[in-house]
């Protein structure tokens, strides 16, 4: 598997969880990508660094589980799920799972589960551009954008 599914799931650091501090995304795309390397190198490393976990498919889903079900679960146990949108996203048949799941979930809770950041330029199926996501394609912006993004998955989700 390669990236293209690009699902952070994160929650707060302060007070007892209402839902696990994760965020949550994974990879789909037989070719890889450069968005995934960017996903993989650079921002997960930084949202670590700042103190929120992230579920990541390649180090917390659990070997030899039924894919799906790991996907659910995942999404049920973080607080975001944040999807990195690209043309690699487009082509993967789980990103729009996983995007149904993250939506159903927060209108179940009244809560903005899923949240969107644009890595490349694409255009992402309807549901998608009816929200505000955050444009991160500029890597000279990225401590800027960064920070914008750690302050937004430190907000409880029916914030």
């Amino acid at each position: 598997m390669g990236f293209s599914v690009r699902h952070v799931h994160l929650a707060g650091t302060a007070g007892p969880p209402v839902c696990q501090p994760r965020p949550w995304w994974q990879n789909h795309d037989a070719t890889g990508g450069s968005d995934g390397t960017w996903v993989r190198k650079t921002l997960v490393p930084r949202l670590d660094a700042e103190g929120l976990r992230v579920c990541i498919d390649h180090r917390d889903l659990r070997l030899g589980a039924p894919l799906v079900l790991e996907m659910g679960r995942a999404v049920e146990q973080s607080c975001y799920t944040l999807a990195i949108l690209s043309p690699a996203y487009l082509t993967s048949n789980f990103t729009e799972l996983e995007n149904v799941l993250a939506e159903h979930l927060g209108l179940e809770k009244s809560q903005r589960r899923l949240l969107a950041v644009m890595r490349e330029d694409c255009a992402p199926r309807l549901g998608i551009p009816a929200r505000l996501w955050l444009e991160m394609t500029n890597d000279d912006q990225f401590e800027t954008d960064v920070a914008c993004l750690v302050h937004e998955l430190r907000q409880p989700p029916d914030a």
